[in-house]
């Protein structure tokens, strides 16, 4: 078998009832020239049978597994180490391709000279597959180029709106390889490792090629999803990962990155400060939120910023009082 032009990367745990949709729309996609390079995170479900029935099917699929459940950032990077394509796209795997994604992005990169593609997102709302938003509006000029000042204006943490860091993008092998990239993989849990993972490759790759055009679909409305399971220990890991990227950019050099950079790593305290206000009533806890909200005042100021900065912050704080007085209450 020739070596494929792209290989596509589909980290695996637990998600039996997603990954042949994840895995078929990769097969349909109008570059034929591909393989699917699923890495099983020791899934406890039917994931890997389904993975190994696919690749009976069609040999462009590989799949193997880790030893150990290690979180997405290892799996992907277990992936891209076993790779053979000549550029390499990430996909999850409760999501979707478009089926002219790939040949799009590989248009767009060659158009513009650089070595990095993404596209826009459908978030997909529904079991039906209906969605209610993009990622970014679908009628800008596309390709555009996306700096890292773009990038990183793009994924403030406090922005009510849909972020960039949730691109997903196709990067050159040669690019990873040369400047030895990879994601950060020190947490089994965290959050952010996609955004510092596409950071550390714009910097050096010059930036990337965007098509406005939606063609990647991400579900967003299974009650499962990691995102909606994190601790406060993860938010944690996210202050440290930061720590380890924020000299990434020369303040005599790149001056406003490095700034942008700075600014998020206050956001990201701020964010954490509030996460640990709410998170007493996160767990029904309403005795504990009012002796913390007692004996630092200051954290009132925190949680009425955060809630007027942040819509999502007010109706998620909402919810935990509500649970909390129904708790204390018995009902």
């Amino acid at each position: 078998m020739n070596a494929p032009l792209v290989s596509v990367i589909i980290p695996l745990y637990n998600a039996e009832h997603y990954i042949e949709q994840a895995v078929r729309s990769v097969l349909a996609q109008t570059l034929a020239a591909l393989e699917v390079v699923v890495v099983d995170d020791h899934s406890t479900d039917g994931s890997l049978r389904r993975v190994q029935a696919l690749a009976a099917e069609d040999a462009r699929v590989r799949w193997l597994q880790t030893p150990a459940n290690g979180g997405p950032g290892r799996a992907r990077n277990l992936g891209m180490d076993a790779a053979r394509g000549e550029w390499i796209s990430m996909l999850d795997a409760d999501d979707w391709y478009d089926a002219g994604r790939l040949q799009q992005l590989l248009d767009a990169a060659r158009q513009l000279g650089l070595a990095i593609a993404a596209d826009n997102q459908r978030f997909i709302t529904d079991a039906a597959g209906g969605h209610q938003a993009l990622l970014t509006p679908a009628d800008e000029p596309s390709p555009q180029r996306l700096g890292v000042e773009d990038y990183l204006e793009g994924d403030r943490i406090h922005r009510t709106s849909r972020n960039l860091g949730l691109l997903k993008p196709m990067i050159r092998r040669d690019l990873l390889q040369q400047h030895g990239i990879r994601y950060d993989d020190e947490r089994r849990r965290t959050i952010g490792e996609d955004f510092y993972f596409l950071l550390e490759c714009m910097s050096h790759g010059g930036g990337l090629a965007y098509v406005s055009r939606p063609l990647y679909n991400y579900r967003t409305y299974d009650p499962n999803m990691l995102t909606k399971q994190l601790d406060l220990e993860s938010y944690h890991a996210w202050r440290e990962m930061h720590g380890r990227y924020e000299q990434l950019f020369d303040p005599g050099q790149q001056a406003r990155a490095s700034r942008l950079m700075q600014q998020r790593g206050r956001d990201i305290e701020q964010h954490i400060q509030f996460r640990r206000l709410v998170e007493p009533l996160k767990r029904g806890r309403l005795g504990e939120f009012v002796r913390v909200t007692v004996t630092n005042p200051k954290s009132i100021l925190l949680l009425l910023r955060n809630l007027l900065e942040d819509p999502a912050a007010l109706l998620l704080t909402a919810r935990y009082l509500f649970r909390s007085i129904r708790h204390r209450l018995g009902t």
